[in-house]
């Protein structure tokens, strides 16, 4: 291509530059903008599945009587239906656990050193 700009009279070979040019400018403002819609997309779907706390926080806030029994039962049962109709993908459980809601939510590692029931590792 090079070599025909070249043997081309130089107002062709302009045109053929600027041509190029334009394609390249194209081509780079479409890139940024489905890189801009791709992120958008990607954040707003990771904003609206984000769950604003595990149930191993929620039963702490209900042991320092931060939320009454009622707000805890309620909240407990919004997100496990959430999380039983796909809405958020649980994460999976440990091998053992010792409290029943830390497998619901697959975080018995943090729940679990807050029971006292644990016990010493050997």
């Amino acid at each position: 291509m090079l070599a025909l700009i070249a043997q081309s009279s130089p107002a062709a070979a302009t045109s053929e530059i600027l041509r190029s040019l334009a394609i390249i400018a194209v081509l780079a403002v479409v890139l940024v903008l489905v890189g801009v819609l791709v992120y958008r997309a990607v954040q707003r779907r990771i904003e609206t599945s984000d769950v604003p706390f595990t149930l191993g926080q929620l039963r702490r806030m209900h042991e320092e009587g931060k939320i009454s029994d009622e707000e805890f039962e309620r909240m407990k049962s919004a997100m496990i239906g959430r999380a039983m109709e796909g809405g958020d993908t649980p994460r999976p459980r440990p091998a053992s656990t010792s409290t029943g809601d830390a497998e619901a939510d697959g975080n018995a590692e943090d729940d679990s050193s807050d029971n006292g029931d644990d016990a010493p590792a050997s």
